[in-house]
């Protein structure tokens, strides 16, 4: 199915290149009918070539329009997003990035913030001071989440699954835990 859809696509790409070449442009109304005929025989066949990319899983290796391969990361903040308050501030492992993308969530602070340090000086100071202070973020002990809790009114945490703490957990995927702080 796959060579038919590819092969059709082809020809009517051939086809539109060559038409006034061939004299077509006079049969204009031949060519139409030609064209449709062939997208006729395409269209009705895209479900089944995104059904066999998609079954084939190549969608791990390709983006396809409006369907994003999984990761663990892009389920947390999703997650976040539909379970957490507008107005949660997060806690996040600084060197993951994008944080926001997908959870519409404030976080305290990631690599990615650094961008616009080039135009403030000021800024770049409190960011390159909150990069600091997330320094060791994936060894972090339930002590430094709470001073850290304390001193940004961050309300939740996000960490890679092998960091264990002592918090209710709110939500858990392969990669990533996400905690209450309390």
């Amino acid at each position: 199915r796959i060579i038919i859809i590819v092969t059709a696509f082809i020809l009517v790409l051939y086809f539109i290149a060559n038409w006034r070449k061939w004299g077509l442009l006079k049969k204009a109304a031949m060519s139409g009918i030609i064209a449709t005929t062939i997208l006729a025989l395409v269209v009705p066949r895209f479900s089944t070539l995104k059904q066999t990319i998609i079954k084939n899983q190549i969608t791990q290796i390709v983006n396809l329009p409006g369907k994003l391969p999984y990761s663990d990361w892009v389920d947390v903040q999703r997650w976040c997003k539909e379970n957490t308050p507008v107005d949660a501030l997060h806690l996040v492992v600084r060197n993951t990035g994008g944080f926001r993308i997908h959870s519409q969530r404030a976080i305290v602070g990631d690599w990615k913030d650094g961008a616009p340090c080039v135009f403030s000086e000021k800024y770049a100071k409190k960011w390159w001071a909150r990069m600091q202070e997330l320094k060791g973020y994936d060894s972090f002990d339930e002590e430094k989440f709470k001073e850290l809790k304390e001193k940004y009114g961050a309300s939740i945490a996000v960490t890679r699954k092998s960091q264990k703490l002592n918090f209710p957990i709110m939500y858990q995927n392969n990669g990533f835990i996400v905690y209450r702080l309390n």
